[in-house]
């Protein structure tokens, strides 16, 4: 080979060389200037959102929602990857915390680690569950479980949970970021180092889940009918009522003279111990069953149902029977919950509600209720109105 042959060569090669560099360079500081996002959470810290990740459009009252976009809107879990969800519970001191967070670890069989994480006591576990479906009692045959990663962490008077969800099949790479997203978080306080590792072993130890709730009195007790005295038969034959269309919930007031029994057609209302029942239909017309119904402390009777609020809305209303209807009458007091209805779904499912029989919130009842959040990967959510059935606020 001669010398001129050879020193094209090897000029062909550098110009090569040369112009793959121009290319990738571009690349290469385009991938470094993709960093992460510092997102403030309520409780006073913040964590970091990689690039790729999202504040979701859809937010809960007091929490934070990340998600993840799948590829297209049919694929993951409607249309995501995965999701963050992060809530705050106030507890009445850091000890009460520490309680509520031992027994978060016996919320799932897959055993739990304790961790500090930004300086406090934190539960930490992985596991997998089979994704709810609406209408479903097993997954579809074939499909993969959901990833889980929970983190409930001690901070101060608060237990600040952060559950993440990932679709069927996530990518493993997917898992990671979900759980570095959620170790990433740093709150403002901080714990002594000696007291956390303290209440580390104690939580460690399991000893936190063998203490005695405090007791509370009860109040009074409401007499009980002559007819029901303990030892006494049952007071008549069982009788049949006039509402149908399955779904049967109850209620009764303390001294068991009220009771209310609901279902997706309506509902039947006794004020003589269950003795007689008169039969009304359902408290709003804008109803899609699943009732549900509660007595509060105040003497009132609430009426859980799915609505159908204004806007392309599915709603848990609720409805109230104040003294002296008791039971007789309901009339409609708000909406506890709203999402947007997807298209040819549902986003939520089997609410169901409960209140406070011993304590008020400003002189008003305390009102509860739960459902399945299908927005959200089914989980179960929670909420309380301290307003009676009303909003906060």
């Amino acid at each position: 080979m001669s010398k001129l042959r050879s020193h094209l060569i090897w000029r062909t090669i550098l110009l090569v060389i040369a112009a793959l560099a121009i290319n990738v360079a571009p690349c290469q500081v385009g991938l470094a200037q993709r960093s992460s996002t510092r997102i403030d959470i309520p409780t006073g810290g913040a964590l970091m959102l990689p690039p790729n990740w999202e504040v979701a459009k859809i937010q809960y009252r007091g929490a934070l929602q990340l998600v993840l976009r799948a590829a297209s809107p049919d694929a993951g879990v409607r249309g995501l990857e995965a999701r963050i969800l992060i809530t705050t519970e106030q507890r009445k001191s850091h000890a009460d915390a520490l309680r509520r967070v031992a027994s978060i670890a016996a919320e799932v069989s897959k055993p739990s680690e304790f961790i500090a994480l930004s300086s406090w006591p934190t539960l930490y576990r992985i596991y997998q569950v089979p994704l709810e479906h609406p209408d479903k009692e097993t997954p579809p045959p074939g499909e993969l479980p959901s990833q889980r990663i929970t983190f409930a962490i001690a901070m101060q008077n608060q237990v600040v949970r952060i559950e993440a969800a990932m679709a069927p099949g996530a990518d493993p790479g997917v898992i990671d970021q979900a759980e570095q997203i959620a170790r990433s978080v740093n709150f403002t306080a901080k714990a002594n180092p000696g007291v956390a590792q303290q209440e580390l072993q104690l939580l460690r130890s399991g000893s936190l889940l063998q203490q005695k709730p405090s007791s509370r009195s009860e109040g009074a007790r409401a007499p009980v009918p002559p007819n029901m005295q303990p030892g006494i038969p049952n007071p008549g034959p069982i009788s049949a009522l006039g509402i149908r269309n399955g779904e049967l919930e109850i209620a009764a007031s303390n001294d068991g003279r009220n009771v209310v029994i609901a279902t997706n057609n309506g509902y039947s209302f006794s004020n003589d111990f269950g003795v007689n029942f008169a039969t009304r239909a359902n408290p709003s017309a804008a109803t899609l069953g699943d009732p549900s119904v509660a007595f509060g402390v105040s003497g009132t009777f609430y009426f859980g149902f799915i609505g159908t609020p204004p806007g392309n809305l599915d709603g848990i209303g609720i409805s109230k029977s104040t003294p002296p209807s008791n039971g007789q009458n309901f009339a409609f007091a708000s909406y506890a919950f709203t999402c947007p209805v997807p298209p040819g779904g549902v986003c939520l499912d089997q609410p169901h509600i409960a209140a406070d029989r011993v304590n008020t919130a400003t002189g008003q009842d305390q009102v509860y209720a739960v459902w399945r959040d299908f927005q959200n990967f089914a989980t179960p959510m929670i909420t309380c109105s301290k307003n009676g059935g009303r909003p906060n606020g």
